[in-house]
């Protein structure tokens, strides 16, 4: 019996713009997110349930969710939803499900990380409860 070669994932460079430096990435079921030094952020991939913030089903090379999400500093991804937060924890935006929603929180519920699974999402808020 002949052993078939494995054949692997060659990694390809995503087409990002020269002037974006990223500081992180997350990767759903069929989408995929991207923070920009800058505070920007950037999805692609599969949007069916609005999950990447722009007004498209499909989007194959990173681009802007169409929001205004500004100083992003975190954001993580799910099946069909994401979630990212501001640099200061004031603003946790969710996106996906076919609903964009950003959420002011007071000084004392500040998102200081969030963390997104297959059919859920959570936020760690500066004195420590965990928001589901």
């Amino acid at each position: 019996m002949t052993m078939m070669p494995m054949l692997l994932h060659r990694p390809t460079p995503v087409p990002m713009p020269r002037w974006v430096r990223l500081s992180r990435v997350a990767a759903g079921a069929s989408h995929s997110l991207a923070v920009g030094e800058d505070g920007s952020l950037w999805s692609w991939g599969s949007g069916v349930s609005s999950q990447l913030g722009i007004a498209r089903e499909v989007q194959y090379t990173p681009a802007r969710p169409t929001l205004g999400l500004e100083r992003v500093c975190a954001a993580d991804a799910g099946n069909s939803h994401s979630i990212a937060m501001n640099d200061d924890g004031s603003v946790l935006y969710q996106l996906g499900r076919k609903f964009i929603q950003p959420q002011l929180r007071s000084k004392e519920q500040r998102i200081v990380t969030v963390a997104a699974s297959s059919w859920h999402s959570m936020a760690l808020t500066s004195s420590g409860t965990v928001l589901t």
